[in-house]
């Protein structure tokens, strides 16, 4: 119990009785010890460092699918593309380019002169598939 105008202690609280320095032993210096409050104030720097990373990850991430090898490339029917699938990367070619609205393999697809999709035949399988842009990537032939 807290004598009059003390903090209370307790466990995992910042206070000085009980704490560990940063070797592990116990003592009455202060040296090694965090200030009250020091805890969350090292730990939103740690948050804030890791979302920093995230987000220029995330920047690294956007230039190339929007540069080089990603949307800047306009494809069309015959290319050679690979896309992703529950079972791994998938390569294929381009079988159709559709411009408008459609329905394939019982699923209704929205497309559009700035956004069209694709139907892709897998060079494995045979099998036919529709996909945004987004989703491929085109190979060299």
């Amino acid at each position: 119990m807290p004598l009059a105008g003390e903090a209370p202690r307790g466990r995992g609280s910042d206070s000085v009785a009980g704490s560990r320095d940063h070797d592990g032993a116990h003592g009455g210096s202060l040296a090694g010890r965090r200030r009250p409050g020091e805890r969350w104030r090292i730990a939103a720097d740690c948050v804030n460092d890791y979302l920093g990373v995230r987000a220029a990850r995330q920047d690294r991430r956007n230039e190339r699918t929007t540069e080089g090898a990603g949307m800047a490339q306009e494809l069309s029917k015959g290319d050679r593309v690979s896309w992703d699938t529950s079972q791994g990367r998938t390569q294929g070619t381009i079988v159709e380019k559709k411009e408008k609205d459609f329905q394939f393999a019982g699923q209704k697809f929205t497309a559009s002169a700035d956004e069209p999709a694709f139907i892709v035949e897998s060079e494995k399988s045979g099998n036919q598939a529709a996909h945004k842009r987004s989703a491929l990537r085109k190979l060299s032939s």
